[in-house]
């Protein structure tokens, strides 16, 4: 907007970096660098194309199965390109679903899911405790 590029908005603003300077001299302007001569741009332009064409051919089968580690070097240990194998457990002994019944166990064997009856049952709280009563009295306030 225009009111944001004049006024008091761009008062505000830092101005322009190179403002401070002089305004640049076109003879100032370095001339241009000497072509090498044509046997180095040869072997450049040479050694270019060998990288496009090695960049075009696909990779060798047999690279593909090379092994995913880097070759040792002296004094270091070998890093895996991947995460090692989960480790392999053994399998565990099968559980029976009906256990042996023992002395003095309630009949059925203890089936998994069978919650035993209990004994004895717990006592009902007091009676003051289930009774509504007067609600409690608010706490004192502290005076300054």
């Amino acid at each position: 907007m225009l009111r944001d590029a004049t006024g008091a908005a761009a008062e505000e603003r830092l101005p322009p970096p190179g403002l401070d300077r002089p305004f640049p001299h076109l003879a100032s302007v370095p001339p241009v660098p000497e072509r090498p001569d044509p046997a180095t741009r040869q072997r450049i332009t040479e050694a270019l194309q060998r990288d496009r064409a090695a960049s075009e051919t696909p990779v060798p089968a047999s690279r593909a199965a090379a092994p995913l580690t880097e070759p040792e070097a002296p004094g270091a240990p070998p890093l895996p390109a991947r995460p090692p194998a989960p480790p392999r457990l053994a399998r565990a002994a099968p559980i029976p679903w009906a256990a042996p019944a023992a002395p003095g166990a309630p009949p059925g064997g203890g089936v998994p899911g069978d919650v035993p009856e209990p004994r004895e049952v717990p006592a009902a709280p007091p009676e003051e405790l289930l009774a509504p009563g007067a609600p409690p009295p608010p706490p004192a306030l502290l005076s300054r």
